[in-house]
């Protein structure tokens, strides 16, 4: 995780679930904020009836999602403003003898104005995985700018959130990381190097975890031996020092061992 945009700390996992085995979600940005809002998407997806997630209803269901996590801003601002929600702004609360009692519209209209200028929490989203069962997405959320209007931005072959995302994206550009052109073990290899090209960012931490999630529901981890297989690669294929130099080519050929596929 990232504390603010000078350190980067071990200290927790950044990825978590959406759907169970089916959509991850990997977040970025302010922690609380981040995990209100994957939570608020999570409860969203899990609560749609089976099937209902599909190639066509993906980018619109991240919508309504984004949609409830404004209404749950909403709340939340009007709770510890007022201690009462948009509803009870908008139809009144009910006094202790049972009367309902509302606003003026005066004032009503004021609080309306404020929560037009309700300030969304600086922290982002990459949604992605398996929807019927084959078809990958990759969903880029609450992206800010001048061409970020609508807060969801649907990706083809990869997608990078947070201060090191600028040297990973440029990293995965340069490996022409092109979707199911690359075959898995250069696909993990060219992910772990554009990690490791991002720690350039103070915010980043140097723990990496690396997890392949396949359209069965099969999940893998990158375990230590993993870990040194691709550093090893790293060594070799990536950037150096000026005064480095690269150890001997035959030891950065990529292979899979049979039987030992399980064991990345």
């Amino acid at each position: 995780t990232e504390s603010g945009d000078v350190a980067g700390g071990d200290v927790e996992d950044k990825l978590s679930w959406i759907i169970p085995k089916q959509l991850a979600v990997l977040k970025a940005g302010i922690v609380a904020d981040a995990d209100r809002m994957a939570a608020v998407y999570a409860s969203v997806f899990q609560s749609l009836p089976p099937g209902s997630v599909t190639g066509e209803t993906f980018r619109a269901l991240l919508d309504v999602a984004f949609q409830k996590y404004r209404w749950t801003l909403t709340d939340d601002y009007l709770v510890a403003t007022l201690g009462i929600p948009y509803a009870g702004l908008l139809g009144g609360i009910k006094n202790a003898e049972g009367e309902t009692l509302t606003f003026p519209d005066g004032f009503v209209e004021e609080k309306l104005h404020q929560i037009e200028n309700l300030a969304i929490p600086d922290c982002l989203l990459i949604v992605a995985g398996f929807v019927e069962r084959t078809q990958p997405v990759i969903g880029v959320l609450n992206e800010v700018g001048p061409k970020a209007w609508c807060r969801v931005r649907l990706e083809k072959n990869f997608a990078a959130i947070g201060s090191g995302a600028p040297a990973a994206l440029i990293s995965l550009y340069r490996r022409e990381h092109t979707g199911p052109d690359v075959p898995l073990m250069r696909a993990i290899y060219n992910v772990y190097e554009a990690k490791l090209s991002g720690e350039i960012s103070p915010g980043v931490g140097d723990a990496t975890s690396i997890s392949v999630l396949f359209s069965n529901g099969d999940c893998w981890d990158l375990n230590d031996a993993g870990h040194k297989f691709m550093l090893e690669r790293y060594r070799y294929f990536g950037p150096i020092a000026f005064n480095r130099k690269r150890p001997e080519a035959d030891k950065a050929i990529f292979q899979i061992r049979p039987g030992s596929v399980r064991g990345l």
